[in-house]
């Protein structure tokens, strides 16, 4: 797929995907090992620049279908 300035970022599909699962922060955090805190943080937009590679475990978590 080629990345347009339509394409969402990896930081923006995490928010939209913890947007989604607003209820389950604690369950993801606690699956992942990350702080809840953090967790939170990221669904808010409040983190400026998170880690590429926990990103990429929570899409993949996402898209595992688990949580």
């Amino acid at each position: 797929m080629p990345i347009t300035p339509e394409t969402p970022s990896l930081i923006d599909e995490c928010q939209r995907m913890l947007v989604k699962r607003r209820g389950k922060h604690r369950e993801i955090a606690k699956v992942t090992g990350y702080s809840y805190a953090w967790i939170h943080k990221l669904g808010r937009g409040q983190l400026k620049n998170p880690s590429y590679l926990r990103l990429r475990r929570l899409m993949e978590l996402f898209a595992s279908g688990v949580i």
